[in-house]
């Protein structure tokens, strides 16, 4: 098993950028917890071996696990009672800094921007936007007459995300934009940019291909249990 596949950069990025509780870390399996978001990351292509690195660290309660193997996860899903799931597709972007265009302007989000940033994003918590604000790992854009358009950022796990346009700057090339700052954001910072694309989102997919974007071969499986 190579831990440098695109297919684990929530593992290897968690581990340079110090966030790591690393449980287990062979040849055959890596296995931590993220201490910012507290989810679970398991790479390991042996199911077997899998299933056994989990039962030696199942006290610590897994409430949101993400492995990156389909049958390892079917085993782990019913073993550990995970009422949901979904299947995402990593794409990694593996190029030089992209350029970007002067309609756009962003800065780091702060604080006074999170009503703004809460008011329209609800796929996550708020006080898990709060916590990526004040780690300066969002970003809110503006257009040439100082109108804010949008914004951006990375979940506590490290990913990618958190893109909203609003309606009214839409089809104006703004989310394109987005992603680039994004990813300068990363490289600058000697990360390897990377997100999650659900598994049947196919047009999501080729729009991450048209940016230059590599699809890793291995899914990450998402598992948690409904509160």
């Amino acid at each position: 098993m190579n831990i440098n596949d695109i297919s684990y950069l929530n593992i290897t990025k968690a581990m340079k950028r110090g966030t790591a509780e690393v449980l287990e870390n062979t040849d055959d399996g890596v296995f931590i917890r993220e201490k910012r978001s507290g989810v679970f990351f398991m790479a390991c292509d042996d199911p077997d071996l899998g299933m056994k690195l989990l039962e030696k660290h199942e006290d610590m309660g897994y409430h949101l696990l993400v492995i990156f193997d389909t049958k390892l996860a079917d085993r782990a899903f019913e073993k550990y009672g995970f009422t949901e799931r979904l299947d995402c597709w990593q794409a990694a972007y593996l190029g030089p800094i992209p350029e970007v265009s002067d309609e756009l302007r962003v800065r780091v989000a702060t604080l006074d921007d999170l009503d703004a940033i809460t008011a329209n994003y609800d796929l996550v918590s708020s006080e898990e936007v709060k916590i990526s604000v004040e780690y300066g790992d969002v970003l809110v854009g503006f257009d040439k007459e100082d109108n804010m358009v949008g914004f951006i950022g990375e979940h506590t796990d490290g990913s990618g995300g958190m893109l909203y346009v609003f309606p009214e700057y839409r089809r104006k090339g703004y989310g394109a934009e987005f992603e680039k700052h994004l990813f300068i954001k990363n490289i600058t910072e000697g990360f390897i940019p990377f997100g999650h694309v659900v598994k049947d989102n196919f047009a999501s997919m080729e729009l991450q291909r048209s940016m230059g974007l590599t699809i890793a071969d291995k899914p990450a499986c998402w598992l948690w249990k409904e509160e």
